[in-house]
């Protein structure tokens, strides 16, 4: 097989070490690879109203999700405080 298109480079933003392997996640996958649905891009506004955006591989896309969680519980109590 001579020349191959139509693959895109998939690298997680978080560095080496946020890693199970110490190492970042990069992958080239095809236009109609199943496995681009595992990847995340995701945003934040940090607290000077900057957006913040990574594209995150699906072992840090675990963790964003339990990360938001606890984001959104502390979010509810402090606004629901008092009533």
């Amino acid at each position: 097989m001579g020349v191959e298109e139509g693959y895109g480079r998939f690298a997680c933003d978080r560095s080496g070490a946020a890693h199970r392997s110490g190492k970042a996640t990069e992958e080239f996958l095809a236009q109609d690879d199943a496995k681009r649905k595992e990847w995340a891009t995701v945003s934040h506004i940090d607290e000077l109203g900057v957006p913040v955006t990574l594209t995150l591989c699906p072992e840090c896309q675990e963790k964003y999700h339990s990360v938001k969680e606890t984001w959104d519980r502390d979010f509810r109590e402090f606004a629901e405080e008092g009533f």
